[in-house]
């Protein structure tokens, strides 16, 4: 359990640091001097919300210099709002401010109706997907996304994903995936929804 908290430390740290330049984080926080540490606060809760919905949170290394956390889904998509307590996220509007959480709310409507039309069943649904900035581009987020890609088809499922970073759009095409939709949300950002069918 020591192991755990200490990983899940780390990997809210990187999950903070990787995100904070992410098209829609930068619109639902718009202060770059508090971003990262909000976002590590956030990443947090998700750790926590993965393990509690029994997913999986994958990392590279002990360090970690890169994690990926994947959420079961096997039916329709759902929020759950109870998970969400469980994790801590009540604390959100306290901890990130009222103003994020109301862009959180308006980027979560599009993102929740991407998911729930075009997700196949029952599919892993990568939630996040990290990497150290000082290791990106050398291979380990391949090798973490590809790791999770072969465990899904193992188990006869489909996999989900969104992004608002148009430059996470090849490297997903290229292990695989295809991009379904797109829709518009605010401050010029495009989310994209990518799949890939169960084998």
């Amino acid at each position: 359990m020591e192991l755990v908290a200490h990983l899940d430390v780390a990997a809210a740290s990187l999950l903070g640091r990787a995100f904070a330049r992410d098209p829609a984080f930068v619109w639902v926080l718009p202060d770059e001097a508090t971003r990262a540490a909000k976002l590590t606060w956030l990443a947090s809760r998700l750790l926590r919300l993965v393990r509690q919905s029994g997913g999986r949170v994958d990392s590279s290394d002990a360090a970690p210099s890169a994690v990926a956390l994947w959420l079961p889904i096997d039916g329709p998509f759902e929020e759950s709002l109870w998970r969400y307590l469980r994790a801590g996220l009540w604390a959100a509007p306290l901890v990130l401010g009222a103003r994020a959480i109301q862009r959180l709310r308006v980027v979560e409507g599009p993102t929740t109706e991407l998911h729930r039309t075009l997700a196949p069943t029952p599919h892993d649904y990568l939630l996040q997907l990290a990497v150290d900035p000082s290791r990106q581009g050398g291979g380990v987020g391949s090798a973490l996304l590809h790791e999770g890609l072969a465990r899904a088809a193992a188990g006869g499922r489909g996999v989900w994903l969104e992004t608002t970073n148009p430059r996470n759009v090849p490297f997903y095409e290229r292990a695989g995936l295809t991009a379904r939709g797109t829709r518009n949300l605010p401050g010029g950002v495009t989310l994209v929804g990518l799949s890939r069918p169960a084998p």
